[in-house]
């Protein structure tokens, strides 16, 4: 019950605030005013994949987008999480993707054929809105995520998430950014099975596009994490880089 009313609240403060101007200009400026470990933790897997899946707004700034980003990264593709800990302020770690330039994502992103990014709106509901800078691989998400039984948008009118600073589209092909509406993102973060159909559909989106002639992968360039950095139910923890 606990967990449940914790959840709710989340995401009660997510629709409250979600609106609000980011605090801080970029990666630098968060790191030099927050902790790491107290006020934030980040994930960094680099297991020298072509494709990168990125949760930079985890926690209680985007509930739902880290667990989603863990289930769907799976144990074969790069995954990179930032987390926000604690929950009366954690809004104020929202950094803007097009701002979001920590180092290790960074590396991650550039090192990466494509990448897929996972955030949240303030719209109660609408499903996905599809965005990012990789038109072809956009439509085939769209089309899988329709199949798969998920109301979509493709592409985002409203969030396009298309500029080439943004984190997503830092890779050779760019990248896709899916933002969930607040029901999409809390059915998925209390229903695992929902949560599953979704990553199922986008990696087979993802499969398609590379067997269409993609490039083969580049090295990574970020350290390997050996450890595990996921409990069973597939909720990051707070881990070292």
């Amino acid at each position: 019950m606990k967990t449940v009313l914790a959840a709710a609240a989340a995401f009660a403060l997510f629709r409250a605030n979600a609106a609000a101007a980011d605090l801080y200009r970029d990666f630098a400026d968060l790191k030099a005013h927050r902790s790491e470990g107290r006020d934030y933790s980040v994930t960094v897997l680099d297991r020298r994949a072509p494709v990168t899946v990125f949760a930079i707004h985890g926690g209680v700034i985007e509930p739902g987008t880290d667990e989603a980003a863990a289930e769907c990264a799976g144990g074969d593709w790069n995954l990179y999480v930032f987390r926000a800990l604690g929950d009366g302020y954690s809004m104020e770690l929202h950094v803007t993707a097009a701002h979001f330039d920590d180092p290790a994502a960074v590396a991650l992103a550039t090192s990466s054929v494509t990448s897929i990014a996972l955030h949240g709106r303030r719209d109660e509901s609408g499903g996905a809105c599809i965005g990012g800078s990789n038109a072809a691989l956009r439509s085939l998400v769209a089309s899988e995520l329709s199949g798969a039984g998920f109301q979509r948008e493709e592409p985002c009118a409203r969030l396009p998430g298309a500029t080439g600073k943004n984190i997503v589209n830092r890779g050779a092909s760019g990248g896709v950014q899916l933002e969930m509406s607040v029901d999409m993102a809390q059915a998925m973060r209390e229903n695992p099975a929902r949560r599953k159909a979704f990553c199922l559909a986008l990696r087979k989106a993802v499969e398609k596009w590379m067997s269409s002639g993609v490039k083969p992968p580049m090295a990574g360039s970020v350290p390997a994490v050996s450890s595990p950095a996921f409990n069973n139910s597939g909720t990051p923890l707070v881990l070292s880089r």
